[in-house]
């Protein structure tokens, strides 16, 4: 989760892009997915294995280790790409663009460009242009032996795309956009390693030296939009307990942060809305990992947890901030605790990933 690292270390400074749905509301989703307004203490998350967050509860869906079948007699599965990680990105340090694949065709990524030179009287550090986005990817189909085509079937985000909003916590304008690597086209050419670096044009070969893609053939996959001339390369992936562990330490770290700062009334209340955003992100992707990670039967098991720990949830952080009811601070103290529920969860669901 290269890009990932980068996104969740960017927003130790304050740069957060998105935010899910909920856990209350998806609770017949098996997926997990949560939403905070500062303003209104009221929260979700999905627990469904085939919405894939860790918010979103449903009953109905096949679980536990889901792999793809393979067709047209091809030897690259969607299996076999939840294996990669998909990078799109400037080479610059500029802009970047991440997403993984999973067994059965489920994606989710995250694109963020910062302009710290767009600037404006509400926001004098800059313009960040970002979006989460899922969906979901066909199986690959043989071209040949060294390339297969695949084809995007749909893709949403989590803000709507044009959408603007302000952070003045830290000065920043935030833009949501569509996705970059997966925004333009439906199609998609993957080409395999060891295909011959000179059978690319100049427009595909433009884009290797930024991947570090050099000798004779290709030593990773890459995946080509072919109309756009768009490379975006592929890395192997961590282990899903060592890339789950990584991300919840990054998001640990944004979420420290946040907490620790102080200020008036306002600035805390922002402050620890966007830690439990980041808390929440969290959540949802090592709840995409481990779902995929353990047999079908011990995921029926994690999903009656989780549904029993979202209203665990929800009753401490009532309880909580009870005895500041109808002061300036409940929501506050509301917010942090559900910042604390969400953290602790986190840790007790990498206990489950293998």
């Amino acid at each position: 989760m290269n890009k990932r690292i980068f996104l969740i270390l960017a927003l130790v400074a304050g740069i957060s892009c998105i935010s899910g749905c909920g856990q209350d509301e998806a609770i017949d989703q098996q997926i997990p997915e949560t939403k905070v307004i500062i303003e209104d203490t009221n929260s979700s998350v999905t627990t469904d294995r085939t919405e894939n967050t860790a918010n979103d509860v449903t009953d109905g869906t096949s679980v536990g280790n889901t792999t793809s079948p393979k067709t047209n007699d091809a030897s690259l599965s969607l299996s076999d790409l939840s294996q990669v990680q998909f990078t799109f990105c400037s080479g610059a340090g500029g802009w970047t663009d991440d997403f993984s694949i999973f067994p059965d065709g489920y994606f989710m990524g995250n694109f963020v460009d910062s302009n710290m030179g767009e600037t404006g009287e509400d926001y004098a550090n800059g313009t960040v242009y970002c979006c989460d986005y899922t969906g979901h990817f066909s199986e690959p189909v043989k071209i040949d032996d060294l390339t297969y085509e695949i084809t995007l079937k749909d893709i949403s985000y989590s803000k709507e795309v044009g959408e603007e909003e302000l952070v003045w916590l830290e000065d920043l304008r935030y833009v949501y956009t569509g996705a970059y690597a997966l925004g333009g086209n439906k199609s998609f050419r993957i080409y395999m390693p060891g295909t011959p670096l000179a059978g690319f044009n100049e427009e595909i070969q433009s884009w290797f030296y930024g991947y570090g893609i050099e000798g004779t053939k290709l030593e990773n996959m890459i995946m080509v939009d072919e109309d756009n001339k768009y490379v975006i390369s592929g890395y192997p992936k961590m282990e899903p307990s060592e890339d789950a562990r990584i991300t919840y330490n990054s998001y640990k770290q944004s979420v420290e942060y946040l907490m620790g700062l102080d200020g008036s009334t306002r600035a805390i209340d922002q402050a620890r809305g966007m830690a439990y955003t980041n808390a929440d992100k969290c959540l949802n992707y090592i709840w995409t990992v481990m779902k995929y990670s353990v047999s079908e039967d011990e995921f029926k098991k994690i999903l009656e947890e989780q549904r029993t720990w979202l209203k665990d949830r929800d009753k401490r952080a009532e309880e909580a901030s009870s005895e500041w009811e109808g002061g300036s601070f409940q929501g506050v103290i509301y917010t942090e605790s559900m910042v604390e529920s969400t953290m602790e969860r986190c840790e007790v669901l990498l206990g489950y990933i293998k």
